[in-house]
């Protein structure tokens, strides 16, 4: 049987000529996002003031939570623990969590807060203060403060 010189040529080249569209065609494809489960809002807002302390803060993220690998623990003043219990992620909407909370006579609240990304498995870490009457000062520091890496969002946390 004879074989055609143009034809063993042109396998080799078909066959890197595809391989090469191969490569090109998996690089232009859009990349998957990958990005924390931050802090969005929360209720009371980060760095607001309030008129009472209230018996429940809730917590909004920008991506579904894990309820087993989030939570939240709330600090007075004094560094006091005041949350009771562990956090609440909402089986309705996996990116909301909340932590009740017995208030005292401290005029601010430090409340710290960890997740996992149910979506990409990320974990997140973060903390943010809110006062309570018209005077608040800020609250002392706690093992909070030993910080995170990564870019802060608007409710003053640091993503890790």
């Amino acid at each position: 049987m004879k074989r055609h010189p143009i034809l063993i040529r042109l396998v080799p080249v078909a066959l890197i000529l595809g391989l090469a569209l191969a490569a090109v065609a998996s690089m232009t494809q859009s990349p998957i996002a990958s990005a924390h489960a931050k802090l969005e809002s929360s209720v009371p807002a980060a760095n607001s003031t309030v008129t009472q302390a209230p018996s429940v803060v809730t917590l909004h993220f920008a991506e579904d939570l894990n309820p087993a690998s989030s939570d939240v623990t709330m600090y007075d003043i004094a560094g006091k623990v005041v949350s009771t219990g562990k956090a609440q992620v909402d089986t309705n909407d996996p990116k909301t969590m909340t932590v009740q909370m017995t208030g005292n006579d401290s005029e601010s609240y430090l409340v710290v807060w960890h997740n996992v990304s149910l979506d990409d498995g990320d974990p997140a870490i973060g903390s943010f203060t809110f006062n309570v009457g018209q005077h608040a000062s800020q609250p002392t520091a706690t093992p909070s403060d030993a910080g995170g890496t990564g870019a802060g969002n608007t409710a003053g946390s640091a993503q890790g």
